[in-house]
């Protein structure tokens, strides 16, 4: 079952990598830490992934239809506090590739959201470096996809859940303070 739009069934589709969980108005996060969701998971369709590592070991076995990757509890690092390593996350490209890798394979198409969450949080925090270096990856995510897709056959949207101004000194800030906070 599921959604309908047009001839895709949004209930249908699976690969599900995500940094982390949050509560929403509808429901309760799953109370487990990503090592530990492997009891919901039905091991016959899905593979538990939660490092880099495991995210390339897995990403090249058709015989597996659906993907589940927690990479963290909560919100995953910043890009440039990531441990690019293989015990590390990975990175929002290597995400969208892995997704990509098992999307394509749907003769019937797919949807594929990839969000630069952490844009917002480095504004929360006016950040400028995070926020610029969140939007870097964002944009390495989108050309991972370009490059993995037929643009004559695919619609992309490219946006942002939502985001704050981005302040980079003011009139409290003495001059010469360096907005990307490296001296």
């Amino acid at each position: 079952m599921g959604w309908e739009s047009g001839r895709l069934n949004i209930g249908e589709l699976n690969p599900h990598l995500r940094g982390g969980r949050v509560e929403s108005h509808l429901e309760k996060a799953i109370p487990v830490h990503p090592t530990e969701i492997r009891a919901s998971i039905s091991s016959s369709s899905t593979v538990e992934l939660n490092t880099t590592s495991a995210l390339a070991n897995y990403a090249t076995e058709s015989c597996l239809l659906y993907r589940t990757g927690l990479f963290a509890y909560s919100h995953m690092e910043f890009e440039a506090d990531r441990n690019p390593g293989p015990e590390g996350d990975p990175s929002l490209a290597e995400m969208t590739r892995t997704a990509l890798h098992v999307m394509l394979k749907n003769p019937r198409g797919f949807f594929l959201f990839i969000e630069g969450g952490r844009i917002d949080h480095a504004h929360h925090y006016n950040n400028a470096y995070r926020a610029l270096d969140e939007t870097l990856a964002l944009e390495a995510a989108l050309l991972a996809a370009l490059s993995m897709i037929n643009p004559a056959e695919t619609l992309v949207v490219l946006t942002a859940d939502h985001s704050h101004v981005m302040t980079l000194g003011g009139l409290a800030t003495p001059r010469g303070n360096p907005i990307l906070g490296q001296y």
